[in-house]
Protein backbone atom coordinates (compact mmCIF):
# COMPACT_ATOMS: atom_id res chain seq x y z
CA UNK A 1 0.00 0.00 0.00
CA UNK A 2 1.69 3.43 -0.49
CA UNK A 3 1.00 5.64 1.68
CA UNK A 4 0.53 9.87 0.71
CA UNK A 5 -2.16 11.01 3.69
CA UNK A 6 -1.99 11.04 7.28
CA UNK A 7 -5.79 9.87 6.70
CA UNK A 8 -4.92 6.30 5.69
CA UNK A 9 -3.82 5.50 9.21
CA UNK A 10 -5.49 4.92 12.51
CA UNK A 11 -6.36 8.22 14.05
CA UNK A 12 -4.71 6.88 17.49
CA UNK A 13 -1.53 5.81 15.96
CA UNK A 14 -1.19 9.80 14.02
CA UNK A 15 -1.71 11.49 17.31
CA UNK A 16 0.76 9.21 19.24
CA UNK A 17 3.45 9.78 16.31
CA UNK A 18 2.60 14.02 15.86
CA UNK A 19 3.34 13.71 20.17
CA UNK A 20 6.83 11.62 19.33
CA UNK A 21 7.93 13.71 16.81
CA UNK A 22 7.40 16.95 18.95
CA UNK A 23 9.16 15.27 21.84
CA UNK A 24 12.35 14.80 19.36
CA UNK A 25 12.15 11.02 19.70
CA UNK A 26 15.17 9.76 17.48
CA UNK A 27 15.71 6.45 17.33
CA UNK A 28 13.07 4.35 15.43
CA UNK A 29 13.16 1.67 18.53
CA UNK A 30 11.93 4.40 21.02
CA UNK A 31 9.41 6.21 18.34
CA UNK A 32 7.61 2.96 18.07
CA UNK A 33 7.62 1.83 21.46
CA UNK A 34 6.25 5.42 22.65
CA UNK A 35 3.65 5.18 19.78
CA UNK A 36 2.49 1.41 20.80
CA UNK A 37 2.10 2.46 24.24
CA UNK A 38 0.63 5.46 23.68
CA UNK A 39 -1.92 3.26 21.23
CA UNK A 40 -2.54 0.78 24.04
CA UNK A 41 -0.78 -2.06 21.19
CA UNK A 42 -1.31 -2.93 18.23
CA UNK A 43 -5.07 -1.68 17.61
CA UNK A 44 -6.23 -4.98 16.49
CA UNK A 45 -6.16 -8.81 16.79
CA UNK A 46 -4.38 -11.71 14.68
CA UNK A 47 -6.61 -13.85 13.20
CA UNK A 48 -4.38 -16.62 12.15
CA UNK A 49 -5.95 -18.84 9.46
CA UNK A 50 -3.11 -21.37 8.51
CA UNK A 51 -0.18 -22.43 6.81
CA UNK A 52 0.38 -23.07 3.10
CA UNK A 53 3.04 -25.01 1.82
CA UNK A 54 5.08 -26.39 -1.13
CA UNK A 55 7.91 -28.54 -1.30
CA UNK A 56 10.92 -26.87 -3.36
CA UNK A 57 11.50 -29.83 -5.11
CA UNK A 58 7.71 -30.10 -6.35
CA UNK A 59 7.91 -29.66 -10.57
CA UNK A 60 7.53 -26.44 -11.98
CA UNK A 61 8.11 -24.91 -8.43
CA UNK A 62 8.30 -21.54 -8.83
CA UNK A 63 5.55 -21.12 -11.33
CA UNK A 64 3.78 -23.10 -8.81
CA UNK A 65 4.43 -21.47 -5.76
CA UNK A 66 3.73 -17.83 -7.17
CA UNK A 67 0.67 -18.88 -7.97
CA UNK A 68 -0.21 -19.97 -4.17
CA UNK A 69 1.10 -17.05 -2.84
CA UNK A 70 -1.37 -15.06 -5.57
CA UNK A 71 -4.39 -17.03 -4.30
CA UNK A 72 -3.47 -16.65 -0.74
CA UNK A 73 -3.04 -13.19 -0.97
CA UNK A 74 -6.52 -12.83 -3.09
CA UNK A 75 -8.06 -14.70 -0.18
CA UNK A 76 -6.42 -12.80 2.89
CA UNK A 77 -6.44 -8.88 1.76
CA UNK A 78 -10.31 -9.10 1.70
CA UNK A 79 -10.55 -10.22 5.34
CA UNK A 80 -10.44 -7.75 8.45
CA UNK A 81 -7.33 -6.24 9.62
CA UNK A 82 -5.09 -8.79 11.06
CA UNK A 83 -6.51 -12.06 9.32
CA UNK A 84 -3.15 -13.71 8.34
CA UNK A 85 -1.27 -16.72 6.71
CA UNK A 86 1.86 -17.85 6.34
CA UNK A 87 3.70 -19.49 3.60
CA UNK A 88 6.31 -22.06 4.21
CA UNK A 89 8.37 -23.16 1.43
CA UNK A 90 9.71 -26.91 2.02
CA UNK A 91 13.17 -27.81 1.60
CA UNK A 92 16.44 -28.98 3.30
CA UNK A 93 15.81 -25.61 5.84
CA UNK A 94 12.24 -24.77 5.47
CA UNK A 95 11.47 -20.77 5.42
CA UNK A 96 8.48 -18.87 6.48
CA UNK A 97 6.91 -15.62 4.94
CA UNK A 98 3.73 -14.05 6.01
CA UNK A 99 0.73 -12.34 4.55
CA UNK A 100 -1.17 -9.57 6.67
CA UNK A 101 -4.69 -8.00 5.42
CA UNK A 102 -4.39 -4.51 6.42
CA UNK A 103 -7.90 -4.16 6.34
CA UNK A 104 -8.08 -1.40 3.94
CA UNK A 105 -8.17 -4.23 1.10
CA UNK A 106 -4.42 -4.58 0.80
CA UNK A 107 -1.83 -6.99 1.91
CA UNK A 108 0.47 -5.28 4.66
CA UNK A 109 3.70 -4.49 3.27
CA UNK A 110 4.75 -4.27 6.68
CA UNK A 111 6.75 -7.51 7.18
CA UNK A 112 5.62 -8.76 3.36
CA UNK A 113 8.97 -9.70 1.94
CA UNK A 114 10.76 -11.03 5.57
CA UNK A 115 11.99 -14.59 5.71
CA UNK A 116 11.82 -16.80 8.71
CA UNK A 117 13.30 -20.12 10.08
CA UNK A 118 10.92 -20.38 12.06
CA UNK A 119 6.77 -19.85 11.89
CA UNK A 120 6.80 -16.43 12.68
CA UNK A 121 4.22 -16.02 16.30
CA UNK A 122 1.16 -13.50 16.47
CA UNK A 123 2.99 -10.96 18.21
CA UNK A 124 5.91 -10.70 15.18
CA UNK A 125 3.07 -10.69 12.55
CA UNK A 126 1.48 -7.63 14.42
CA UNK A 127 4.39 -6.02 15.32
CA UNK A 128 5.86 -6.21 11.52
CA UNK A 129 2.86 -4.37 10.43
CA UNK A 130 1.88 -2.25 12.19
CA UNK A 131 5.79 -1.37 12.93
CA UNK A 132 6.18 -0.28 9.69
CA UNK A 133 2.75 1.48 9.39
CA UNK A 134 4.56 3.45 12.44
CA UNK A 135 7.27 4.53 10.14
CA UNK A 136 5.27 5.95 7.31
CA UNK A 137 3.21 7.87 9.42
CA UNK A 138 6.23 9.59 11.03
CA UNK A 139 7.98 10.27 7.93
CA UNK A 140 5.00 11.91 6.86
CA UNK A 141 4.08 13.87 9.60
CA UNK A 142 7.85 14.94 9.50
CA UNK A 143 7.57 16.09 5.47
CA UNK A 144 4.28 17.82 6.05
CA UNK A 145 6.35 19.40 9.38
CA UNK A 146 9.10 20.25 6.80
CA UNK A 147 6.99 22.30 5.19
CA UNK A 148 5.28 24.14 7.35
CA UNK A 149 8.54 25.30 8.23
CA UNK A 150 9.66 26.32 4.69
CA UNK A 151 6.58 28.27 3.86
CA UNK A 152 7.19 29.93 7.30
CA UNK A 153 10.26 30.71 6.57
CA UNK A 154 9.09 31.70 2.76
CA UNK A 155 6.97 34.18 4.58
CA UNK A 156 9.79 35.74 6.86
CA UNK A 157 12.48 35.82 3.91
CA UNK A 158 10.36 36.75 1.63
CA UNK A 159 12.58 35.26 -1.09
CA UNK A 160 12.04 36.52 -4.57
CA UNK A 161 13.51 35.92 -8.20
CA UNK A 162 16.28 38.16 -8.96
CA UNK A 163 17.42 38.04 -5.16
CA UNK A 164 21.22 38.27 -4.27
CA UNK A 165 23.26 37.38 -1.56
CA UNK A 166 26.99 38.13 -0.99
CA UNK A 167 29.34 35.46 0.72
CA UNK A 168 27.57 33.02 0.90
CA UNK A 169 28.63 29.23 1.81
CA UNK A 170 27.73 25.93 1.95
CA UNK A 171 28.91 24.52 5.39
CA UNK A 172 29.23 26.78 8.98
CA UNK A 173 32.23 24.94 9.88
CA UNK A 174 34.03 23.27 6.39
CA UNK A 175 32.50 24.72 3.63
CA UNK A 176 32.80 22.78 0.45
CA UNK A 177 31.62 25.85 -1.29
CA UNK A 178 32.07 29.64 -0.97
CA UNK A 179 30.58 31.88 -2.90
CA UNK A 180 31.31 35.49 -3.66
CA UNK A 181 27.18 36.56 -5.12
CA UNK A 182 24.39 34.29 -5.38
CA UNK A 183 21.19 35.26 -7.01
CA UNK A 184 17.70 33.48 -6.90
CA UNK A 185 16.78 32.39 -10.36
CA UNK A 186 13.86 30.59 -9.87
CA UNK A 187 11.46 29.72 -7.03
CA UNK A 188 9.30 26.37 -7.99
CA UNK A 189 6.04 25.74 -6.75
CA UNK A 190 7.01 23.04 -4.70
CA UNK A 191 9.66 26.19 -2.84
CA UNK A 192 12.17 24.60 -4.37
CA UNK A 193 15.17 27.33 -4.80
CA UNK A 194 16.94 27.15 -8.25
CA UNK A 195 20.15 29.72 -7.25
CA UNK A 196 23.25 30.49 -9.66
CA UNK A 197 26.56 31.09 -8.04
CA UNK A 198 29.98 32.82 -8.61
CA UNK A 199 32.81 31.08 -6.51
CA UNK A 200 35.53 32.94 -4.98
CA UNK A 201 38.30 33.53 -6.71
CA UNK A 202 37.21 32.39 -9.96
CA UNK A 203 34.30 32.82 -12.69
CA UNK A 204 33.34 29.76 -12.54
CA UNK A 205 28.69 29.42 -12.13
CA UNK A 206 27.71 27.12 -9.78
CA UNK A 207 23.87 25.91 -10.29
CA UNK A 208 21.80 24.35 -8.04
CA UNK A 209 18.30 23.90 -6.30
CA UNK A 210 18.43 24.46 -2.24
CA UNK A 211 15.47 24.78 0.12
CA UNK A 212 14.32 27.89 2.10
CA UNK A 213 15.68 26.08 5.17
CA UNK A 214 18.92 25.32 3.36
CA UNK A 215 18.94 28.97 1.99
CA UNK A 216 18.01 30.63 4.83
CA UNK A 217 21.53 28.58 6.74
CA UNK A 218 23.41 29.86 4.73
CA UNK A 219 22.78 33.26 4.82
CA UNK A 220 23.00 32.82 8.30
CA UNK A 221 26.16 31.07 8.22
CA UNK A 222 27.81 34.17 5.58
CA UNK A 223 26.96 36.81 9.13
CA UNK A 224 30.16 37.84 11.19
CA UNK A 225 30.75 36.54 14.27
CA UNK A 226 32.15 37.40 17.21
CA UNK A 227 35.45 35.76 18.29
CA UNK A 228 35.48 34.65 22.09
CA UNK A 229 38.19 37.25 22.68
CA UNK A 230 35.65 40.23 21.14
CA UNK A 231 33.13 38.72 23.40
CA UNK A 232 35.03 38.78 26.27
CA UNK A 233 35.64 43.04 25.64
CA UNK A 234 32.39 43.74 25.57
CA UNK A 235 30.76 45.40 28.46
CA UNK A 236 28.44 48.26 29.49
CA UNK A 237 30.30 51.70 30.46
CA UNK A 238 28.71 55.11 32.53
CA UNK A 239 29.82 58.17 32.43
CA UNK A 240 28.04 58.49 36.29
Amino acid sequence: MKYSSLDQFPKAMVLAAEAAVNQEIFYESDFKKYVLDNMNGFGCEAVFLGIFSMDQTTEDFLKNYHQMVKDVESNVKVLPRGHYAIIERIGVSSSYSMIVSDGTGEVATGGKYNSYSSVPTAVQVLDCMVGYEIYMCRKLIEKRNAKILEQNIMNSHKFYVGQVFKNLQSDEVLPKHKFGTTTIVEIQSDLQIKINSTKRGTKALWSGSVSPIQLSKMIEWSQPKLSNNSEKNVGVYTLF
